[in-house]
């Protein structure tokens, strides 16, 4: 917790009146980076016209493509959070 608060440029007081533990603050880390999943899983979708069923599998492909080429911090973190 002591790096979460030199990074984040609050006090450890700060950190952990908010995240009582370090499994609480890895739990919304990881709730965070899963809703940024989503919303962009959903805009890749929004792609393409037809029903969910039919846009989901491009709407991935898509989005696996976009998250490749922009989003090369995403993965880092996601390798961090394990």
């Amino acid at each position: 917790m002591d790096r979460v608060a030199e990074e984040s440029g609050m006090s450890k007081g700060a950190v952990t009146y908010h995240f009582k533990t370090k499994r609480m603050l890895l739990a919304a880390l990881l709730e965070e980076y899963a809703e940024h999943l989503e919303a962009r899983l959903r805009e890749s979708e929004a792609l393409f016209s037809g029903a969910p069923e039919a846009t989901f599998f491009p709407g991935y492909v898509e989005w696996f493509r976009a998250f490749d080429r922009d989003h090369a911090g995403w993965a880092q973190i996601g390798i961090a959070l394990l």
